[in-house]
C-alpha cells in the first residue's frame, strides 16, 4: 500500500504544482493535511484518522468544480487509504 500511496501523493503534488489558482482557504486546508499524510507514511503513532479522512473528502469536494484533475488525484489517495482501512 505504501508505494501505491506514495505514487498517488506524488501525482497529487504534481497536480498542485500545475494548479494556477488555489484559493487561500484550500491552501490552508492542504497545509494542515500534510503533517497527517507524513505521519501515515512514516508509521508514527496513529492520528485521529476519521477526522483526517473527513477533511480529505471535504477538500476533494471543494476541488470538483474548479480543479477536477486535482480532485481526481485526491480521490485516488482517499480510495487507497480506505482500501487500507484508514
Amino acid at each position: 500500500m505504501t508505494s501505491r500511496l506514495e505514487e498517488q501523493l506524488q501525482e497529487l503534488h504534481r497536480q498542485l504544482a500545475a494548479t494556477q489558482s488555489l484559493d487561500p482557504q484550500c491552501q490552508v486546508a492542504l497545509a494542515k493535511l500534510l503533517p497527517d499524510i507524513n505521519r501515515l507514511l512514516g508509521a508514527e503513532e496513529n492520528a485521529p484518522l476519521q477526522s483526517f479522512t473527513e477533511r480529505l473528502e471535504a477538500l476533494q469536494l471543494r476541488f470538483e468544480a474548479d480543479h477536477p484533475a486535482l480532485a481526481a488525484a485526491l480521490r485516488q489517495v482517499i480510495d487507497t487509504l480506505a482500501a487500507a482501512g484508514i
